[in-house]
């Protein structure tokens, strides 16, 4: 059963500080799946020496059609991976509405009992 931990906010609101803290903290087998609206990315470059699965998805927001399905399949990648916990940090400028119908779909591929929300 893996935790899933959604990560949003503005721009400049603090979201990777606070993932590199819970990493950190992190006791058991942890991924993040990291989400960078530009094509650049500084912040990965802390998070990935701080956990053992990490996928980034970069040059777009993983809500909206042009990385939507690199996040669905990147996701299920991770949750079959029997994670501890799973960290979705999304862009400062995502809009996370429609996270529950992504998790309906993932449940009904792979089955409901490995996810906790």
């Amino acid at each position: 059963m893996t935790n899933i931990y959604l990560i949003t906010g503005f721009l400049g609101a603090g979201k990777t500080t606070f993932l590199n803290e819970r990493l950190l903290d992190s006791h058991g087998k942890t991924g993040v799946l990291m989400n960078e609206f530009g094509k650049v990315s500084m912040d990965s470059i802390i998070v990935k020496d701080l956990t053992g699965e990490f996928i980034e998805l970069k040059n777009g927001s993983i809500f909206c059609s042009c990385l939507k399905e690199h996040f669905i399949e990147g996701l299920k990648k991770l949750i079959l991976m029997d994670l501890d916990d799973l960290y979705i940090e999304s862009s400062g400028l995502a809009d996370p509405s429609d996270m529950g119908k992504i998790l309906s779909v993932i449940e009904a591929e792979i089955g409901d009992s490995k996810l906790i929300f």
